[in-house]
């Protein structure tokens, strides 16, 4: 009977059987896999456009670009409200962050805050440089971890190394040089979030009073993130301990971005009441507060914060850490992109963010990485606000959205060999000309606003890492490349690699 009223109602093809309180979710359970791929196996057999239950919950999943473009295009707007979660209502103020806020005249301005006053051209520039200091700073600490290696007691008085050693960056093997990877690309883009959002870090109570707490409250959060869906599936059987924990863990974050908050503010005067390109994000909010104080409130003003720390250090972290592993598995690709950079820029200086346009192989490794491992897997999801049609199907309103970039960029049908590391697939071509067949940032409205400064920032160290080191694995075995997907794509082992200072670039290195 369920299935007569589902066709009559022409919804989209469903699995069988939808059971009474769970719906589906035993079908997501069964392939022992993560929710992208297992999605893409249902897909494989109804088709590209896909109604489940996830519990009491209607949800759409769609699998290829005409239906994406269907469902973000044409219905754009219908579909650019969120759902409300549990996870939003209490890390995310009330749902009312950039990321989980419905398309409201509240979502739109915090975006137009974003593109116009935080994230716009001329600040990028500021922020380029910013992140290119950073960079240098950690070729500067692998040269040095490098250059004392052999001499360990030399090692142990150095007391600048010893700092390096004591944040578990770099690790001593016996006779080898190892760098953690992960621990390496996550200190680098959190330290990039911190002096765009709080500015330099002389003189910073903040920062050396919650710098490494705050780091510690975020991979809390990503943890969290894991299962944001589970606890809105089911209302039945949520989890109270696991909601008390994200209280706790909102409590904290809430507490030191308002500290922020109280001493930027105690630093600025009263006649600061114009925002410019040299301001740190923290005082171009409250320049915005002090014209418009109802409407940034310290609530708005911390979640934007907690936004950009959020969007900002994982996923570029994760990114990088997927481009280096698939370097060390393929070495001829490596060898290219050195060849590049060496041609292009020469053994005479390092790469410089300006360069970064003119080293196409470098960014069809950036790209097809994104492709094969996307930094968000699944789009974050979508709510329809009224019923429209997708393709030739009834979507009722108040459906979830789940759009499957993972299983897009990984389909044999739109991309030859899917799941073979080729950057060339990307030479010559505008990754704007793909359409909806990549779309590592999302797409529509609700777009990842963020992606030009993700770009500078994996551009640049990843530049840097390649021209300046030789990179080798640790054995010669491949590298494990198993992911475990929370929000983001990470990989279920961290990455460890072997490293040594390349001989044409020793002279430039040495000077950092």
């Amino acid at each position: 009977m369920k299935q007569l009223i589902h066709y009559l109602k022409n919804l989209p093809p469903t699995p069988f059987p939808c059971f009474p309180i769970i719906g589906h979710l035993h079908l997501l359970f069964k392939h022992n896999s993560s929710l992208p791929r297992t999605l893409a196996k249902l897909s494989e057999s109804y088709g590209p456009i896909l109604y489940l239950w996830f519990g009491f919950r209607p949800v759409l999943v769609v699998s290829s670009p005409l239906a994406v473009e269907q469902s973000l295009g044409q219905n754009d707007l219908i579909f650019a409200g969120r759902p409300q979660l549990i996870a939003g209502k209490i890390i995310g103020y009330n749902n009312s962050i950039l990321l989980l806020a419905s398309d409201t005249n509240h979502c739109r301005n915090l975006r137009r805050i974003l593109t116009a006053n935080i994230l716009s051209p001329i600040r990028l520039k500021f922020i380029s440089a910013v992140c290119h200091d950073e960079a240098l700073s950690v070729i500067r600490q692998l040269y040095k971890s490098g250059h004392h290696f052999c001499d360990q007691s030399q090692r142990n008085k150095d007391s600048e190394l010893a700092a390096l050693a004591a944040t578990g960056s770099v690790i001593a093997v016996k006779d080898q040089q190892m760098v953690d990877m992960n621990a390496l690309f996550y200190d680098f883009t959190y330290q990039v979030m911190v002096r765009m959002i709080v500015g330099k870090h002389d003189g910073s109570r903040w920062v050396s009073k919650n710098g490494n707490k705050f780091k510690e409250v975020l991979k809390k959060m990503y943890e969290i993130s894991g299962s944001i869906y589970t606890r809105d599936i089911l209302p039945l059987v949520r989890n109270m301990r696991s909601e008390k924990r994200m209280r706790v863990i909102h409590e904290k974050s809430d507490e030191m971005l308002q500290e922020l908050l109280e001493e930027e503010r105690s630093r600025m005067t009263s006649s600061c009441c114009m925002v410019n390109k040299d301001m740190s994000v923290v005082q171009v909010l409250l320049t915005m507060q002090t014209t418009h104080p109802t409407t940034y409130t310290d609530d708005i003003l911390k979640g934007v914060i907690l936004v950009l720390f959020l969007a900002g250090v994982d996923t570029s972290a994760s990114t990088m850490e997927w481009i280096m592993t698939l370097l060390l598995n393929n070495p001829f690709a490596l060898m290219k992109a050195q060849a590049e950079i060496d041609e292009q820029i020469g053994h005479g200086r390092i790469v410089e963010e300006a360069d970064l346009r003119n080293l196409n192989y470098v960014r069809c490794i950036i790209n097809e990485t994104l492709r094969m491992y996307p930094t968000v897997p699944m789009l974050l999801p979508h709510e329809s606000s009224k019923d429209c049609l997708v393709g030739r199907y009834h979507i009722p309103r108040g459906t979830m959205l789940l759009v499957n970039v993972w299983g897009i960029h990984n389909n044999p049908q739109l991309w030859d060999n899917p799941k073979k590391f080729m950057p060339e697939r990307f030479e010559g071509i505008n990754e704007n000309q793909v359409g909806y067949k990549f779309m590592p940032f999302g797409s529509g409205r609700r777009r990842c606003p963020g992606e030009n400064l993700a770009m500078r920032v994996i551009g640049q160290l990843i530049g840097l890492l390649i021209q300046c080191f030789e990179w080798e694995r640790t054995s010669e075995e491949l590298i494990n490349m198993e992911e475990r997907v929370r929000l983001t794509m990470l990989k279920v082992k961290p990455l460890r690699a072997k490293f040594g200072p390349r001989l044409s670039m020793l002279n430039q290195i040495s000077q950092i």
